[in-house]
């Protein structure tokens, strides 16, 4: 029964090969709009029927492989594959689950796979059917991703297009300038900060040279002609001499 099962599965590998599922869908979907500058709603409606109907296709090969699995000689192990659904979301998984419903993991078919008394000529197909289960489980939830983000987006771009139709109408009837108003040019902003900045500098010397009459005689700025003579006990040159 087993070498029947080991024919059987070399004669499914080769129509598999020459009829690709895969095929199929590269020829009649694609994911192109994906990667685009998005004008308007009618392009995320496009991409969410183009990752929808893709993921349709991905669950019809999730339920094929569910059947492969689950016939002889494969149904003789102990184990099964089941496709489950997440709760509160739209997201399915393929499970390897125990004959009894109960247990439910990757753990179990590692477990049949290193028993010894599971024939080895099942293992090859036994590691084809886990390499084709984890890529349709990353297929099926990238694409429900997708359709969640594209949907998402859209409900966005609603808003951002209704916020600004009424803004347009407010300011057309408060009467609003259509046009910015005249603004310098960088030059002339750049002689308005120097002529800033030389307005401050005498506004802080005229501060330090009106400063308290009761102020000690050092903060008092010197005047006249005798302010730089050396007799003088606050000559500024006699600072700097030894």
């Amino acid at each position: 029964m087993f070498k029947s099962a080991a024919t059987d599965r070399k004669q499914s590998r080769s129509s598999e090969v020459e009829n690709n599922p895969y095929r199929a869908m590269e020829q009649s979907h694609a994911l192109k709009g994906l990667l685009k500058p998005f004008k308007g709603k009618g392009d995320y409606e496009a991409l969410v029927a183009t990752a929808r109907a893709l993921r349709e296709e991905i669950y019809k090969l999730m339920s094929n492989l569910e059947n492969r699995v689950n016939r002889p000689p494969y149904s003789l192990l102990n184990l099964t594959m089941r496709i489950q659904r997440q709760k509160g979301g739209e997201n399915k998984y393929l499970r390897w689950r125990t004959k009894r419903l109960d247990c439910m993991g990757q753990k179990y078919w590692l477990d049949v796979i290193n028993d010894p008394a599971t024939p080895i000529e099942l293992l090859p197909a036994l590691h084809e059917f886990e390499r084709e289960r984890i890529a349709l489980n990353m297929q099926f939830v990238e694409l429900s991703h997708v359709v969640r983000e594209a949907e998402s987006c859209m409900r966005k771009f609603e808003e951002a297009d209704e916020a600004i139709k009424a803004a347009m109408e407010i300011n057309r009837k408060k009467g609003r300038m259509k046009i910015p108003a005249a603004t310098l040019p960088s030059s002339s902003g750049l002689i308005s900060v120097h002529c800033v900045a030389r307005k401050v500098s005498k506004t802080i010397s005229a501060f330090l040279n009106r400063l308290s009459l009761n102020a000690p005689r050092n903060w008092v700025t010197k005047r006249g002609a005798n302010r730089r003579c050396l007799r003088r006990p606050n000559c500024p040159l006699m600072k700097d001499c030894p």
